[in-house]
């Protein structure tokens, strides 16, 4: 993979490690690619790192984290500015103060400051959000440390890239015949969650029903979740394949190796 490449902030359910396995699922041809559940733009960061400059339209409903990419992506010195900021006042108080002082029409930088200050302090880098969108984490961390160089990459990994606060659906809507759907979404029975919301067994239907509309309309896509019997019931009419991936969080030592399940309308 392109040395290049970097995690700004830790993410559960990153995409960071399974560049081979993404690169061979593309299909030959496709038009614009569209991006939902963006989480961390690990799959942004290698489809660019491997030259792919289709343009992108990426969503989540996590509002922060849409924030987050697009102050990267349109003032990263800013936000850099912001962060060394933080490195230098970085104290438990000071990270619930920072914390709780999010409100939406805040200046981007520092909302996307915020957001990396924020995961880079947490437990595991895990950002924990209660109803109502609420952060809740406390800081894990006796000093703070970042890579003003993570930053700027992760500016130029974005190029081409548009990126929304939406629902799925509502993206993934606006695609076009021959288009190229990549969708990672919470996976089943892992105590995920789609923005601060749950995702039940009901919503796990209503993606399918989105993937069987997209496959109507002549759309191609390629979806990951988890290898459980459930997952494979409901999309046995695509084409279902295992694959082993590598399994990590920030900062935790140990390494563990998972089978998920990729399914794709095009193989």
């Amino acid at each position: 993979m392109n040395t290049m490449y970097t995690k700004l902030f830790g993410f559960a359910g990153g995409k960071a490690d399974t560049t081979d396995q993404l690169m061979s699922y593309l299909p030959s041809e496709y038009g614009d690619i569209y991006l939902p559940c963006i989480g961390r733009a690990d799959i942004i960061q290698i489809l660019r790192a491997n030259s792919v400059e289709k343009h992108i339209y990426a969503s989540d409903i996590n509002l922060r984290l849409v924030l987050c990419h697009n102050a990267v992506k349109r003032c990263p010195e800013e936000v850099i500015s912001v962060l060394e900021e933080h490195r230098q006042k970085h104290s438990p108080d000071y990270y619930i103060e920072i914390r709780d002082r999010f409100h939406p029409n805040m200046p981007l930088a520092h909302a996307g400051a915020d957001f990396i200050y924020i995961a880079n302090n947490a437990y595991w880098g895990v950002i924990r959000m209660a109803a109502g969108g609420r952060c809740t984490n406390i800081s894990a961390r006796t000093k703070f440390n970042f890579s003003s160089s993570a930053v700027r990459n992760h500016s130029r990994f974005l190029r081409s890239t548009d990126i929304v606060a939406e629902d799925y659906a509502a993206t993934v809507s606006l695609a076009k015949p021959g288009d190229l759907v990549i969708i990672d979404p919470p996976y089943f029975q892992q105590g995920s969650v789609y923005g601060c919301l749950g995702f039940s067994d009901d919503d796990h239907y209503r993606l399918r029903n989105v993937c069987n509309n997209l496959h109507r309309r002549n759309i191609r896509f390629l979806l990951t979740n988890s290898n459980k019997d459930f997952m494979r019931s409901i999309y046995r009419n695509y084409c279902i394949e295992e694959v082993v991936i590598k399994r990590t969080i920030r900062r935790r030592k140990n390494v563990n190796y998972a089978t998920e399940l990729w399914v794709t309308n095009y193989f």
